[in-house]
């Protein structure tokens, strides 16, 4: 959430006015996002969401005015090389032009697109693999459980930070356990980093009477396993009091701090006691490892009308329908499979649904009523694979009438028809799908 008071604002006080802008900074590929603006002023005409996904200019949709100053839209639903830049503009009756961010366009907010997709996730309710390590401190060993919580020791946390109970601390037992004269280590089980951005987050706690960069929490990474190297990731040198603390590392700080991914990395967490005289207590908790990655194969409509009949691929085609069911994104593609290899084939449409046997001789089924369009610029060979594919152009989809331009609410029917040798020369069907267009 970022709010602003803006300059052209500021100038109207005591009376200013403000838009505090409410979006997430991770779309999903092929989904509108719903965001929203609170104004405060006297809005003179509309309030309004300008946004870009390729560098060019800025497209502009009025917002909807849900009352109480709150204006809502939504973005259109990106693709996953997209890079959405946006912002929230309205005239006010006496500050004019007020804009979310300040001095927009120059400056906008901006989002990824992709999906986060948990690789490790650890509570420390189990042993999941972590090692600790004594590198020749003389207490404050790494130990797994409930923290003791000690009534005679204001070093410890209360509790563990996410509240499943347990956690890892710096020796957790009644008394004097910090770290002393010494180092102590934990190190990660084997942690798979490939297959897009690594995001890594974690609760740390630390707790130092000696903040001046003597004492700290290290955290390395390693890109071959246990053997190392190890790059620094992290350092953490402040006293945090009693409270835990959060900390995310990017795909960028690691590739800032040189490191390669690969699918045996590791992470290690060093509490050091460089300061005789000082107290160090550490803990970690609520371990996060998730990867961002984007697909922009989304699957929309239903099939119906199936199993097609076996063809001489021996299997029955299948017909999907990927991309976004909103006609004002026009991103539908249709990908046919399982069909006759080497062969060729078309897409058909329309509006009804059928079951007809064998039409013209086939040896398949027409799940398509009423009249129908041919995608015959679709018109190719299966190939070695049996697969067909068309991207659609729902301002112009071929029907008897001629071309037409798909509405919202209404429902279309696709099927692939496709040439067959099953034994003899013939045709075939994949079964259908259907798309409700919004």
């Amino acid at each position: 959430i970022a709010g602003i008071i803006t300059a052209e604002a500021a100038a109207c006080l005591p009376g200013y006015v403000s838009i505090t802008a409410d979006f997430p900074e991770l779309l999903a590929p092929g989904v509108p996002t719903p965001v929203s603006a609170t104004v405060m002023g006297t809005v003179v005409g509309n309030v309004e969401l300008y946004y870009r996904y390729d560098g060019g200019s800025y497209n502009s949709v009025v917002m909807t005015d849900q009352g109480g100053g709150l204006y809502a839209a939504d973005l259109p639903a990106p693709d996953c090389d997209d890079l959405p830049e946006f912002y929230f503009a309205f005239t006010d009756a006496t500050c004019g032009l007020v804009t979310s961010p300040d001095g927009a366009p120059g400056t906008v907010h901006t989002a990824e697109v992709g999906t986060l997709t948990a690789v490790f996730v650890d509570d420390f309710e189990s042993d999941t693999g972590w090692t600790p390590e004594n590198l020749g401190a003389t207490t404050g060993d790494w130990q797994r459980g409930v923290p003791v919580d000690d009534p005679g020791w204001d070093y410890d946390p209360s509790s563990d930070y996410d509240g499943s109970g347990q956690c890892y601390l710096t020796q957790n037992q009644t008394g004097n356990t910090d770290v002393d004269e010494g180092a102590v280590r934990l190190t990660s089980p084997a942690l798979d980093m490939t297959g897009g951005e690594p995001f890594i987050s974690y609760a740390y706690y630390l707790r130092l009477t000696n903040d001046d960069g003597t004492d700290m929490l290290l955290v390395e990474a390693s890109s071959n396993g246990l053997a190392g190297p190890w790059d620094e990731i992290a350092r953490h040198d402040t006293n945090g009091g009693t409270s835990w603390r959060t900390h995310a590392i990017s795909a960028a700080d690691l590739s800032a701090a040189g490191v390669t991914l690969t699918a045996d990395m590791r992470l290690r967490f060093t509490a050091n006691d460089g300061d005789s005289q000082s107290i160090v207590e550490g803990g970690l908790d609520a371990f996060d490892l998730s990867i961002l990655g984007c697909d922009d194969d989304t699957q929309i409509g239903s099939s119906y009308c199936g199993p097609a009949v076996q063809n001489s691929s021996g299997q029955s085609a299948v017909i999907a329908a990927y991309g976004s069911d909103f006609v004002v994104d026009n991103d539908v593609t249709l990908e046919a499979t399982q069909l006759a290899t080497n062969e060729f084939g078309y897409f058909v449409n329309s509006q009804t649904q059928d079951f007809v046997v064998g039409p013209g001789g086939s040896q398949g089924n027409l799940c398509l009523g009423g009249t129908t369009g041919r995608h015959i610029s679709s018109l190719g060979s299966t190939g070695a694979a049996g697969e067909l594919s068309t991207v659609l152009d729902l301002t112009q989809l071929p029907t008897a009438g001629g071309p037409y331009a798909v509405q919202p609410g209404e429902t279309w029917n696709f099927q692939c028809w496709f040439r067959d040798h099953n034994p003899g020369s013939t045709s075939n069907f994949t079964d259908g799908v259907e798309i409700l267009f919004q």
